[in-house]
């Protein structure tokens, strides 16, 4: 399966969301990409969450 994952700014935070349709997925977060090593996204609900910009890289990625 593929899905799109939107990704909205909100002033000093990001809401990151895909269809609440499409299950199975897990959103991950790493800091770099180089070496990446990826960690599940905390507070996701119903296909969406909203974090706290930071001063540094963030990547995100959908991983099914």
């Amino acid at each position: 399966p593929i899905t799109t994952l939107s990704i909205l700014p909100q002033g000093g935070n990001v809401t990151l969301s895909w269809p609440i349709a499409t299950v199975g997925w897990i959103l991950e977060t790493t800091t770099n990409l180089t070496s990446p090593s990826w960690t599940a996204v905390p507070g996701v609900t119903n296909n969406s969450v909203t974090v706290t910009r930071g001063g540094g890289n963030a990547f995100f990625r959908l991983h099914y």
